[in-house]
């Protein structure tokens, strides 16, 4: 299980720009001046284990979880992660690439993509419906600069890079995001249809991917809902 890692998010925020999984692990996006910080602050977002309070929420409830066997489980930050535990292992990632950039390699197949940038120095989120279907719409976007505004998250259930197991992805396009996709994850009623749809007769789950559209009231999720869904 594989939380998000914020002071990675502050970085990129303070410096407004992306940064791709290469520069992650290369520790280049450590190297970027940041105009509002000293060196001592830069140097605590860059090393420093900070996560959010949402992802601690998810890990607890998963914990809780009668499925979940505890010995079987590990908690990886982000920056322990390697590409082989991709291959060989079931890997729940939370966040999106903004937070978590380890679901850059992970959603390259995905029909539902995250992607952020800027606009004159603005930060702008969205969600690239690659494929859309009759009444989706081509692209999900929020809008932060409002009290309360519409914001969308993700849940996609893919097979690992080696075909052996699975990666889960919980993603937000910010925080209210990821907890609507954490909370309708854990809501049997909300997620039953299409766990059903999904299921196979030998009990395992095929692929698929779900859009969910939540309001963001103060940084929290209402009125989560799936608004679109792949299953293949």
């Amino acid at each position: 299980m594989v939380p998000a890692d914020c002071g990675f998010n502050a970085i990129e925020d303070l410096s407004r720009r992306q940064f791709s999984l290469e520069e992650y692990l290369s520790g280049a996006y450590r190297t970027i001046p940041l105009q509002a910080l000293d060196a001592h602050s830069t140097a605590d977002l860059s090393t420093q284990k900070f996560t959010s309070f949402i992802d601690l929420q998810v890990v607890s409830t998963l914990l809780r979880r009668p499925e979940i066997d505890s010995h079987r489980l590990f908690l990886r930050f982000l920056r322990d992660l390697r590409m082989d535990d991709l291959k060989t292992g079931n890997v729940i990632l939370i966040g999106s690439i903004d937070s978590n950039p380890w679901a850059e390699v992970a959603q390259q197949n995905l029909n539902f993509r995250f992607l952020y940038g800027y606009n004159q120095g603005k930060k702008q989120a969205w969600i690239s419906n690659v494929k859309p279907q009759i009444g989706e719409a081509g692209v999900y976007k929020t809008h932060w600069d409002k009290a309360a505004y519409i914001t969308y998250a993700t849940i996609d259930l893919v097979p690992n890079l080696s075909g052996n197991g699975h990666i889960l992805l919980i993603q937000g396009l910010d925080v209210a995001g990821t907890q609507a996709a954490a909370e309708l994850l854990f809501r049997g009623d909300a997620i039953a249809p299409i766990l059903r749809k999904a299921s196979l007769s030998d009990g395992n789950l095929r692929s698929f991917e779900i859009v969910i559209e939540s309001t963001s009231i103060e940084a929290n999720s209402t009125n989560a809902q799936v608004i679109a869904s792949r299953i293949y």
